[in-house]
């Protein structure tokens, strides 16, 4: 972490450009690594007791676990395997297939 006379030389930047446009900020995201800022904005959050906005909706990376067939699919669809019978069609429809052969 930059502080005292490492720190100093963007401030001194700062000043000499007197940046009201955000030049500095601008070339200093776009030199930073994605991880680097993903990193310095949760830092940012947790120091300024700010928190993601709760109203937003993103798309979770929750799996739920198939009580039929033991597969897991996200929480928001249903189980995709083809052999799990919960997305068989039911027996005796006109789509059912069995490979049971019946007894003679």
């Amino acid at each position: 972490m930059a502080t005292g006379k490492s720190a100093q030389q963007i401030y001194t930047l700062l000043e000499e450009l007197e940046d009201s446009e955000g030049l500095v900020l601008s070339e200093l995201i776009n030199y930073m690594r994605g991880d680097d800022i993903k990193d310095f904005v949760e830092y940012f959050r947790l120091n300024h007791d700010m928190r993601n906005d709760e109203t937003e909706e993103f798309e979770t990376n929750k799996y739920v676990l198939c009580m039929t067939c033991q597969g897991t699919y996200h929480e928001d669809g249903s189980c995709t395997n083809e052999d799990c019978e919960s997305t068989q069609p039911t027996s005796g429809s006109s789509s059912y297939f069995s490979s049971l052969i019946p007894e003679c």
